[in-house]
């Protein structure tokens, strides 16, 4: 387009006076510049919005990178799928482990921007746990084995819990880190200190589950569940120690006690999430004590 209007442009100007001359070979190549030098001028004040929206339609080689593995090839081959996804699930457990691990942090810190940057991460921990999902269900449609099957299934009730994670990070204690930044006040030492610890105890039960889901292992994931229980047991007695220091004009105030609960319930709903995690990849337990776990 941009050559055939310059040849228009030239035959018409031959001969002419103008700033860009009337030599025809001349002529043209000034208005061939010119006209770029336009096209430029034009395109740069969009230049920010064009590379956002060429974004959006062009993965970057980081989205790429980060995109689950799971291939189509491998659907022919239950065993190679069922790989493909467990290897797929921890790389989700690493993303949800790293957000909680956040969430203290958050806390602590009060800085904004930190907290927009932690909530960001759901983004690629919930597209994790959708094409997880997606996949393991078009296997399930397929012929599988009683095994296999069960092994899809707990597959994505895992991805299932670990997203729930991350959005308790989000919803819950991203939304109570800004609250508590917001009205500038602090935990007492006492209750730093009880939310740290509990806090190291969940992330501790999420690795112990994750080394469960990497290595197949019944035992090790019926033995999650039972530290998860104790975690459960252990979150009560907490509040009601919260509760008592409350009482008794230990707490710095009933705002800061209410976050403080507020926390500790989050972290909480983790173990629990853990727990069902676990419960569901630990399989039945029959009447004689054993339990049916998916291999």
């Amino acid at each position: 387009l941009v050559g055939i209007l310059t040849r228009q442009a030239t035959e018409l100007l031959t001969g002419v006076p103008t700033p860009l001359g009337s030599d025809p070979a001349r002529l043209t190549a000034n208005l061939h510049l010119s006209v770029n030098l336009i096209g430029v001028m034009c395109a740069v004040p969009l230049a920010g919005a064009l590379s956002r929206l060429a974004g959006r339609w062009v993965p970057s080689a980081r989205d790429r990178e980060d995109a689950p593995r799971l291939g189509e090839e491998a659907l022919k081959t239950p065993e190679l799928a069922l790989v493909q996804a467990r290897h797929e699930v921890l790389r989700l457990a690493d993303a949800v482990r790293d957000m909680l691990a956040g969430g203290l942090k958050a806390l602590r810190n009060g800085d904004s921007g930190f907290n927009r940057a932690l909530a960001a991460k759901d983004n690629r921990v919930d597209r994790f746990q959708r094409e997880i999902t997606d996949y393991l269900s078009r296997l399930l449609g397929l012929s599988l084995t009683r095994e296999a099957a069960q092994s899809a299934v707990a597959l994505i009730a895992a991805s299932d819990d670990l997203e729930s994670i991350g959005d308790i990070v989000v919803r819950d204690l991203i939304r109570l880190a800004d609250k508590k930044a917001l009205s500038s006040m602090d935990f007492s030492p006492e209750g730093w200190k009880e939310l740290e610890g509990f806090h190291t105890e969940v992330l501790g039960l999420m690795d112990a589950t994750r080394d469960a889901i990497r290595a197949e292992d019944s035992l090790l994931h019926a033995a999650c569940l039972s530290r998860a229980k104790r975690l459960l047991a252990e979150e009560g007695t907490l509040r009601l120690r919260h509760i008592d220091r409350l009482t008794k004009g230990v707490a710095v105030s009933q705002e800061s006690s209410r976050i403080h609960l507020d926390v500790l319930h989050a972290f909480r709903k983790a173990a629990e999430c853990l727990a069902d995690l676990n419960r569901a990849a630990r399989g039945p337990v029959h009447s004689d004590g054993s339990a049916t776990i998916p291999p």
